[in-house]
């Protein structure tokens, strides 16, 4: 039995790994701290050309192509493909199952085969190729960690010295990305070439089949309408406002004077929208996101 390359083939797998005592796929879905179940349901839409929004933006849930997706899991459930303590497991009893070869497949971090105990270059827990949907689309879902910063905010200096020290943090010389201590995925050209991230095989998998083709809830929505100070919310302290090297909102959509912004920062964020590699429509602040990969 090969890697599965589609929907056909991941049942198939499936199927043959029930046959030796194994689950085909284990995921984590209790309420109280994982996201693997949501994220699994979201990654198969999206996989299935699907998306929680229609192309207007709209709720729109019950789209046949969600519809079809769950549907196909369900019917992993009915098999008994899939491990049936999934709905109370936390993250951890993802990665004891798949340890302990309970379990063949599982949608999670990159990091996973570290969480696993094994390694990820010499271990038998590998990263799977994006695979195809029933009518051929390919996707998964994506969480981007964005940061903000808000107009009304007591201190608009303060929040600029906190992005830059949380950008060397995370991207810096010393960050995590470079001690190895973060299960996200860099997006930054700078960071994607660090010698720790080229040394992890799954992780520069990831980064190059799974990033480009990762999409939002909102996958349907047209990019181009993806764009600051489009459909901005409120959340009690003014206008939410992408972080822009332009400088202040005026409240209208317009940056203000970019002689206002922290010099600094400008240079950071200037830097980031250069550089990142797979960054979103948007021009948010992109330190790290998450792709959901399927390990095997």
């Amino acid at each position: 039995m090969g890697v599965p390359t589609d929907w056909a083939s991941f049942l198939a797998a499936a199927k043959a790994l029930k046959k030796i005592g194994v689950y085909g796929y284990v995921t984590a879905a209790a309420s109280s701290n994982s996201a693997y179940g949501t994220h699994t349901l979201a990654a198969f839409m999206i996989n299935n050309g699907g998306g929680m929004f229609d192309e207007q933006g709209n709720a729109d849930c019950m789209y046949d192509r969600n519809v079809e997706a769950v549907e196909y899991l369900l019917e992993l459930v009915k098999g008994g493909y899939v491990d049936p303590g999934s709905a109370s497991y936390v993250d951890t009893d993802v990665y004891t199952e798949l340890k302990n070869g309970k379990a063949g497949m599982a949608l999670a971090n990159p990091t996973i085969p570290q969480e696993c105990g094994t390694d990820p270059v010499h271990g038998d827990l590998v990263v799977m190729s994006p695979i195809k949907g029933p009518h051929g689309d390919v996707g998964t879902i994506q969480y981007l960690k964005n940061y903000q910063m808000y107009t009304k905010t007591p201190s608009i200096a303060g929040s600029e010295k906190f992005m830059i020290w949380w950008n060397e943090l995370f991207a810096g010389k010393k960050g995590f990305f470079a001690q190895g201590i973060t299960a996200a995925v860099p997006v930054r050209k700078s960071v994607i070439a660090l010698p720790e991230i080229q040394a992890d095989p799954q992780l520069v998998k990831i980064i190059k089949e799974w990033v480009p083709v990762a999409k939002p809830e909102s996958a349907r929505y047209p990019a181009h309408l993806l764009r600051p100070g489009h459909g901005r919310q409120r959340h009690g302290h003014g206008p939410v406002h992408p972080v822009d090297p332009g400088g202040e909102d005026h409240g209208d959509g317009r940056p203000a004077d970019p002689a206002k912004r922290d010099p600094e920062l400008r240079r950071l964020l200037q830097g980031v929208i250069a550089e990142a590699d797979a960054a979103p429509p948007s021009r948010s602040i992109v330190v790290c996101g998450t792709a959901r990969s399927f390990a095997s």
